[in-house]
């Protein structure tokens, strides 16, 4: 699947608040394909994350947190855990903010799962300690 992140909406400029839902509607389906197929472009998969990064800070929702968590699981997938531990950290504040805490597990399990992959044993104990901390 050959998916421009200009056509579904995720330019240089960010987006309207008043489309903000519709944005991470976009990019849901844009990862949910990137997840079941594997045919689309990691540089899309980054482009789509870097759209989403100012809402955690400006606008953080239950749909947001599950997205990017998406963005993270596609890293794993794709075997660079690396560069899923920026989305699966903000997936992880998004989750505080929004104070439901199964998405805050959730964050928490697929921080602790990338952390693990990246060696850093450590943090990867505590980010999967917490999920029990907070049960």
């Amino acid at each position: 699947m050959d998916v421009n992140p200009q056509h579904i909406g995720i330019g240089t400029a960010a987006a309207p608040s008043n489309s903000e839902a519709s944005l991470t509607d976009r990019i849901d389906h844009l990862l949910g394909v990137a997840l079941t197929s594997f045919g689309t472009p990691a540089s899309e998969i980054c482009a789509a994350y870097e759209a989403l990064q100012p809402l955690v800070e400006t606008n953080p929702s239950p749909q947001l947190v599950e997205v990017l968590l998406k963005v993270a699981r596609y890293y794993i997938k794709a075997s660079n855990p690396m560069a899923g531990l920026a989305p699966a950290l903000d997936a992880e504040k998004a989750a505080r903010s929004v104070g439901q805490g199964h998405l805050l597990r959730k964050a928490l399990m697929i921080r602790g799962v990338l952390l693990m992959d990246t060696a850093n044993l450590p943090e990867a104990t505590r980010a999967l300690s917490r999920i029990y901390v907070r049960a």
